[in-house]
């Protein structure tokens, strides 16, 4: 019984050192949660991403606004449609891309829609290196929208993040959203490319030609 009783406080005691909610409903991590749910590839290449987009020009007059990711990650197959829009669409006159050239076809975008394996990944603080960030649930937003509580999300950037869509080993799309407050900044699919030193570089865009702004 005494072992029991001791087993179920060390429990406890860890549950609390992972996860802790503040009364703003912003999640910290504890360091006992580091590496959980991403591997070391996605890590350098989500870490790259957002060390090279966020020192950007259009970022830098809220370089000192709070960095707040939604728990809830955006899923790997929005990468994927984004994409296959700009290529759907790419004779016409206005394109949706930046890029050059076309990294994936027809019968390889379909190959990869059959066989993508997808599920919903849980930003932790502790996923990004490179910065500090706080963690929110989609759904403490969306309750500060409906209650028109303009003040809560005042001087923060919210993003959310795709885990990466490894088409090879050097290429690589990620989804990004990027709001001021509540209104949109950006938000497209990235195709990024490992150079010689082993960075992750961002190489060109893909906007959703369908997408609300």
């Amino acid at each position: 019984m005494k072992k029991v009783l001791i087993i179920g406080i060390v429990f406890l005691a860890l549950s609390c050192s992972v996860k802790k909610n503040n009364k703003d409903g912003f999640e910290t991590i504890s360091p006992t949660a580091k590496g959980m749910g991403i591997t070391k590839t996605e890590s350098e290449i989500i870490n790259d991403f957002l060390e090279i987009e966020l020192e950007k020009d259009r970022y830098k007059p809220y370089k000192n606004y709070r960095l707040c990711f939604i728990k809830e990650g955006i899923s790997k197959l929005s990468s994927l449609l984004i994409y296959e829009y700009c290529y759907t669409d790419r004779n016409l006159p206005i394109k949706n891309s930046t890029n050059n050239d076309w990294i994936l076809n027809e019968v390889q975008i379909k190959n990869i829609k059959d066989t993508l394996i997808t599920k919903t990944h849980h930003w932790n603080v502790s996923d990004f290196t490179t910065i500090t960030v706080s963690i929110i649930e989609h759904s403490e937003l969306t309750k500060s929208i409906k209650e028109n509580n303009y003040t809560k999300f005042s001087e923060t950037l919210i993003l959310n993040l795709s885990t990466p869509l490894l088409i090879n080993d050097k290429n690589a799309f990620i989804t990004f959203n990027a709001n001021l407050g509540w209104k949109t900044m950006d938000r497209f699919t990235a195709l990024l490319k490992k150079n010689k030193e082993g960075k992750w570089e961002i190489d060109s865009y893909y906007y959703d030609p369908n997408s609300t702004w």
